[in-house]
């Protein structure tokens, strides 16, 4: 019995959407994909703003942990991070003599 009632009222709101409104169910449907989508750029720009290369493979280097071994991209990514570190810490001069 109260599931014929919760149909009925189900079907009096979709009446009431598509008939006082005029919205249909593509209308929902646009505005339901639109937030999804909104929302997926907002979680991702957060999630990366607080990842940082640098100061990752600065915890890596700092900790006891062996990271070199394990994974040959990681490895790569730790030499170019440490290589852009020192290039942008380190000035080289060499003289001809």
């Amino acid at each position: 019995m109260s599931n014929k009632k919760n149909r009925d009222k189900w079907e009096d709101f979709k009446n009431f959407l598509h008939n006082e409104l005029g919205i249909t169910r593509s209308d929902i449907r646009e505005w339901v994909d639109e937030a999804v989508k909104d929302e997926a750029k907002r979680m991702v720009a957060h999630e990366f703003s607080k990842f940082n290369v640098e100061s990752m493979v600065k915890q890596m280097i700092l900790s006891n942990r062996n990271y070199f071994d394990s994974d040959k991209r990681l490895n790569s990514d730790i030499i170019k991070e440490i290589s852009v570190i020192l290039a942008e810490s380190i000035s080289i001069n060499i003289k001809k003599q």
